[in-house]
């Protein structure tokens, strides 16, 4: 009877061991590194066959700990990963490129979110950022066209969510807005800062800034479907690349309160036909305006210094700063692209 329990008890054994061993991919899948301690192991490349991966907890008897930098790089055939708990860390392009993945499972002890970690997963639809996640780098989910949902937990202390855009806890600076979204957007009042590449890439063809953001990063709308923009007041800087790449916007209002305008902060917007310079303008960095082929009429409202008006600003727009040289504040305006402007 006593031999009977045992056998039995070892089937058992090996069923659960079995049936444990299938939830997850096999080790073999996986290239790893010890870390530096050599306690633990970190995830340098899948390179198996599924469509569904699962992440085993351990590999080789020691705890996965963090999906490394570029580990799933490339892995156009995974639709689903699903992470253990254990790993802590989720760096920088762990994800990148992974086209069909649609669902990830992101576990209650992941601290951290590198840089660009899931860039142009664009079959992610949301993503849920547990309450143990304490940094999330700018850009962490950039290029995600289908992604409408970024939620976080309720208890996370740094961090929060309103209507799917990803925030500071106090809900100050909007970090991320999901590139999905669709039509127009209105940031919460109290908001002041604007993160670096906040909306880059993001489907809004309207976004309403309200006068309480003093601070708007770079690249925060590079890329985006902007049709139209007006800067609040509260505004001073147009930073570097803030708006590069708004291939659809057609209409800029800028505020007299705007001193500066950063390098290739307008770079490529070429369906702006007209821009307005406001009237305490000192500079305009390089390339601010180039390319912006479509552009028949500035205007200069107050005098600004040549030392402050970059060579290159409008680079491939012809005579305009030569023009504005000769003859100082005003409206320029050329008939048609390539020919010469005059002061009206």
């Amino acid at each position: 009877m006593k031999n009977k329990k045992t056998v039995l008890t070892l089937v058992l054994t090996v069923i659960a061991i079995t049936a444990y061993a299938q939830q997850y991919d096999p080790e073999s899948d996986f290239k790893t590194k010890h870390t530096d301690d050599r306690k633990a192991v970190v995830i340098t490349k899948y390179t198996g066959p599924k469509q569904t991966v699962r992440i085993p907890p351990t590999i080789q008897a020691l705890p996965v700990v963090n999906i490394g930098s570029y580990a799933f790089y490339d892995c156009t055939s995974i639709t689903s990963i699903i992470i253990p708990n254990g790993v802590t860390s989720i760096e920088e392009g762990a994800f990148n490129n992974c086209t069909n993945l649609a669902s990830i499972t992101i576990p209650n002890s992941v601290t951290s979110i590198g840089a660009s970690a899931f860039y142009d997963c664009n079959k992610l639809t949301s993503v849920t950022i547990p309450n143990s996640v304490t940094s999330i780098v700018n850009g962490a989910f950039l290029g995600c066209t289908s992604l409408t949902a970024i939620n976080v937990a309720a208890d996370n202390n740094k961090y929060s969510s309103l209507d799917g855009v990803l925030f500071n806890k106090s809900k100050t600076v909007l970090i991320q807005c999901p590139g999905g979204k669709k039509g127009a957007y209105t940031i919460p009042n109290g908001v002041t800062s604007i993160g670096g590449g906040a909306f880059r890439y993001c489907g809004l063809t309207g976004v309403t800034i309200p006068n309480s953001v003093t601070g708007i990063g770079e690249h925060a709308f590079a890329g985006s479907g902007l049709t139209g923009v007006t800067i609040p007041s509260s505004i001073i800087t147009i930073r570097n690349s803030t708006f590069d790449g708004c291939y659809d916007l057609t209409s800029v209002t800028l505020p007299n309160s705007v001193t500066n305008i950063g390098e290739h902060a307008f770079q490529a917007c070429n369906s702006l036909t007209s821009i307005n310079l406001p009237i305490g303008l000192t500079s305009i960095g390089e390339w601010a305006f180039s390319e912006c082929v479509s552009l028949t009429s500035v205007t200069f409202q107050g005098p600004l210094p040549l030392s402050g008006f970059d060579d290159g600003a409008f680079d491939g727009l012809g005579d305009l700063r030569d023009k504005y040289a000769a003859g100082g504040p005003g409206i320029y305006k050329r008939p048609s692209r390539g020919s010469k402007w005059t002061k009206q």
